[in-house]
């Protein structure tokens, strides 16, 4: 069915994308479980970033983000949807946790900041606090899958004095955050230090890229709840800091991911993870910001716990190979030919102009499927990976960076889905409000 949909819209998507937003959408493809306004904070594939431009282009570019008021709207009537569902007195616990995914506790704060209203924003995220960090990581022994470890709502929390916990009419069972939960979320739970990732999930294996980045953003987040760094890694190399570990290992993800070196210097034996999903990127990348952004708040070298992964050493610091890579995937990367992936669609690249968003896989594979909707636009995800495009932008000043990332923004305003449920919208608005503070130049 999704075939026949897909051939009669595609004529329609190509003439007239920017006309019809939502019908050119894609239904959403789910992640493997296995595995104010603005007030709120076509290129040969190379190594080479595009060279820059003069960075004060960027405070000076007067462009306007595109699709913004639709992304303003949604965000205030879908959260008043799917925010309501996160009440305890009024559904399961399945169904608040389904729709508390992706840390509803972050987006609603971050909406409550946009929006300058407390309410329904702050009541919301008490809800959907008491669904994750209470009751699925069972607080305080927090007993978490590695892609289910969001830590960046707890730290929103904590740093504005609880108030989901000491709130005029408080969720039952939320406490005060603490620097214990600091310590637990970052320490427990499956992938929650460097010793997890061993034999088929090393560290350096991309299969195991949202797990790994999760750590690198709840690394941080206990630093900026005020931990001190942990400066051993339990891994072989003693003294070396946690986060020098994380980082030299994101690297060579993005590194895989770029070039298909699943193979090379040990990285994955096994062929059926030899797969690159770009909102995986997107989290990844984003995982490498965070870093970033807090080495140099606090006056350190960010490139200091870099390692280039490319052979040819042509990624020397975070911004070029965050640059390069952000490049490549919107221009160049394509559908691969691996796991039995249809010849209609290999070759065919990753972003789908016409339907405005980019594929949700590069092949067929076991662990993700084997059916036409893992190769096909996926323009939900749009939000989790656009970020990068307007963060590299503004350490750049290059203009394709910008060109790029409003396309990608754009599309996945128009053609999301966040009115199918709570995890959608949260994808939408976990990640969106950087893309809108980075563009807009605060």
């Amino acid at each position: 069915m999704r075939k026949i949909i897909r051939s009669i819209l595609l004529p329609l998507c190509i003439s007239i994308t920017l006309a019809l937003p939502v019908a050119c959408g894609e239904a959403v493809k789910p992640e493997a479980e296995n595995n104010s306004a603005t007030t709120v904070t076509a290129v040969p594939v190379s190594y080479a970033a595009p060279e820059a431009t003069a960075p004060t282009d960027v405070q000076t570019s007067g462009l306007p983000v595109p699709e913004l008021r639709r992304w303003e709207k949604q965000m205030v009537k879908y959260g008043k949807k799917w925010g309501p569902t996160l009440n305890p007195a009024e559904s399961d616990a399945g169904k608040r946790q389904n729709n508390a995914y992706y840390d509803a506790l972050y987006v609603y704060y971050r909406i409550m900041d946009y929006t300058g209203e407390t309410e329904p924003w702050l009541t919301y995220a008490g809800w959907a606090r008491h669904a994750w960090i209470e009751e699925r990581y069972g607080r305080p022994e927090y007993n978490m899958v590695g892609y289910h470890r969001f830590s960046l709502g707890m730290l929103e929390d904590f740093r504005r004095g609880h108030p989901t916990a000491d709130a005029e009419h408080p969720v039952p069972g939320n406490t005060p955050l603490t620097p214990d939960d600091f310590v637990r979320i970052r320490d427990l739970g499956s992938f929650a230090q460097p010793f997890y990732f061993v034999e088929e999930y090393c560290g350096s294996c991309s299969n195991i890229s949202r797990e790994l980045a999760y750590s690198i953003v709840a690394t941080v987040v206990s630093e900026r709840a005020g931990l001190p760094r942990v400066n051993h890694n339990d891994f072989g190399t003693g003294s070396e800091p946690r986060l020098q570990t994380y980082v030299r290992w994101a690297g060579r993800h993005l590194e895989q991911w770029r070039n298909a070196s699943y193979e090379k210097r040990g990285y994955q034996p096994d062929e059926s993870y030899h797969y690159m999903q770009p909102f995986m990127t997107g989290l990844t990348m984003k995982a490498l910001i965070d870093f970033y952004e807090w080495e140099v708040e606090n006056g350190r070298d960010p490139d200091a716990y870099w390692e280039d992964p490319t052979p040819d050493g042509s990624w020397p610091t975070i911004v070029e190979a965050l640059g390069d890579f952000c490049n490549w995937l919107y221009s160049d990367a394509t559908v691969r030919a691996g796991g039995g992936t249809p010849k209609m669609y290999v070759g065919e690249r990753m972003w789908d102009e016409a339907f405005a968003g980019f594929r949700y896989a590069d092949r067929y594979t076991p662990h993700e499927g084997e059916t036409s909707d893992v190769v096909e636009a996926a323009p939900d995800l749009n939000l989790l990976i656009a970020p990068a495009y307007a963060w590299v932008w503004r350490q750049t000043g290059n203009a394709r960076f910008r060109t790029q990332g409003d396309a990608i923004f754009a599309a996945g305003v128009r053609n999301g889905s966040p009115d199918r449920g709570g995890k959608q919208f949260n994808q939408q608005y976990f990640y969106g409000f950087d893309y809108v503070r980075w563009r807009s130049g605060e």
